[in-house]
């Protein structure tokens, strides 16, 4: 008897999590029971920021210090203002085959201009 209690445990314990695996999305915030059906990841808040990784980029033709299989679209907050090939401190996104300085001091508020 003990042992179908505890199979029958285990069983419903897969099942829910099942379905949440195959519901995956997250909200982090201050109504987190609410979300957007578009939303994968979805930050809600009035007073906090995102904080991206925070990486020294040596050159920005290479993806060190990351590893060389580095997904497109990655981004990171360059710490290092002699990045070789880059625009100094700031968001980077990789390309695939170089680091994208996405905004540096000057520029980020004439591309929101625009």
């Amino acid at each position: 008897m003990h042992n179908i209690i505890k199979n029958s445990f285990n069983y419903l314990a897969c099942l829910v999590l099942l379905h949440f695996a195959g519901n995956a999305q997250m909200k982090i915030g201050n109504i987190p029971t609410t979300i957007n059906n578009a939303s994968l990841l979805e930050l809600e808040t009035t007073n906090r920021g995102l904080v991206p990784p925070r990486i020294s980029i040596p050159d920005a033709a290479s993806p060190a210090p990351l590893p060389a299989e580095l997904l497109v679209g990655t981004m990171v907050y360059n710490t290092n203002p002699s990045i070789k090939k880059g625009k100094g401190v700031g968001l980077y996104t990789w390309s695939g085959t170089e680091w994208e300085s996405t905004a540096f001091k000057g520029q980020l508020c004439m591309a929101f201009e625009r």
